[in-house]
């Protein structure tokens, strides 16, 4: 991971602009600001709203950042498979930032239809119904994944490296 230190800038911009086949060519090309504009597009048709557009695109660079200090951490390599990994880790992230703001949403709109949304304490409120929602449900994918990768990366034998680098993402 010595030689991905010049990918740090760029990484991020690099899988969200536009995946593996933009980086190749990064910066040669106008396929990532089409991307980047086609998911902006799909995600403000679906909220409405550029704002929390913006909070979802956002999340994906602080998965990708984390897997990247993580993939350090354990002295991988960047390679095919550690970039299949990374990019399922950006899809996670970029639907929980959806699911997370859907039921903030939810739960500010019932709070508003009601008549409660009168302070910030409500506010805060609404903020922590929709949040503890989410607990359970996020809590258990988590799991889920934990329980599906944990093997991966404990087995040895043949193909276990490559299977141990999709499964650090």
């Amino acid at each position: 991971m010595k030689n991905c230190k010049m990918w740090q800038g760029g990484l991020v911009l690099c899988i969200l602009l536009g995946g593996l086949s933009a980086c190749g060519a990064w910066m040669h090309s106008d396929k990532q600001s089409v991307t980047i504009a086609i998911i902006l597009l799909l995600l403000n048709l679906n909220f409405g709203s550029l704002a929390k557009s913006l909070i979802v695109l956002l999340s994906v660079p602080f998965a990708v950042i984390g897997a990247v200090w993580y993939l350090d951490y354990l002295g991988y390599n960047l390679s095919v498979a550690v970039w299949v990994g990374i990019i399922a880790l950006a899809r996670v992230a970029a639907e929980t930032g959806v699911v997370m703001l859907v039921y903030l949403d939810e739960a500010y709109e019932r709070q508003v239809r009601e008549g409660r949304m009168t302070t910030a304490q409500d506010l805060r409120e609404a903020i922590i119904e929709g949040a503890v929602q989410r607990v359970r449900p996020k809590m258990m994918t988590v799991a889920a994944i934990m329980g599906g990768l944990l093997p991966i990366m404990w087995t040895t034998g043949t193909g276990a490296d490559i299977m141990k680098r999709i499964a650090a993402r």
